[in-house]
């Protein structure tokens, strides 16, 4: 999926075709809830339980839904900063109750990032087993030198175990 793609409604069928398809058709009736409403701050916190839900981490810490998000975009350093950026304004949003002055600009930046997730989901070829199996392809490194060093060990550990 490109950057620049969103999610339109032709992509719903696609659903039938992914093992884990009820999961993401949950969190894309969450996204289209969480937009649908005329509070800005509550969009943004509900877009936000949407991105833990796509990235398998409504249990996780927040860390591990800044990896998983980062993982598929190629400035993984800016990524990661808007992303604790956002997480902090989460945070005081809900433990402090403060609204906040830029929620539309918040909300459009979280936005992308749970478009992405969801395309993610939708697009990526091959597909995942599970859902699980899908969380654990976005844990994988980003930098592609830690990529070839796993796979050389996993195929070392493959001659290894040969009959």
């Amino acid at each position: 999926m490109a950057e620049d793609e969103s999610i339109g409604p032709d992509d719903w069928r696609r659903l039938k075709c992914i093992p884990y398809g009820d999961a993401i058709g949950d969190a894309l009736e969450r996204y289209v809830i969480a937009l649908d409403g005329a509070d800005m701050d509550a969009a943004f916190l509900k877009l936000w339980a949407v991105l833990e839900i796509v990235t398998a981490t409504t249990k996780a810490e927040y860390d591990t839904t800044i990896r998983r998000t980062r993982f598929l975009y190629r400035d993984r350093d800016l990524v990661t900063q808007t992303l604790e950026h956002l997480r902090y304004r989460r945070n005081e949003a809900v433990h402090r109750g403060e609204q906040q002055a830029d929620s539309q600009a918040l909300l459009y930046q979280l936005k992308r990032h749970v478009e992405k997730v969801l395309g993610f989901h939708l697009f990526i070829r091959p597909q995942f087993k599970s859902f699980d199996d899908a969380a654990q392809f976005l844990d994988l490194s980003g930098d592609t030198a830690a990529l070839r060093s796993t796979l050389a060990r996993v195929r070392r550990g493959l001659r290894f175990m040969r009959p």
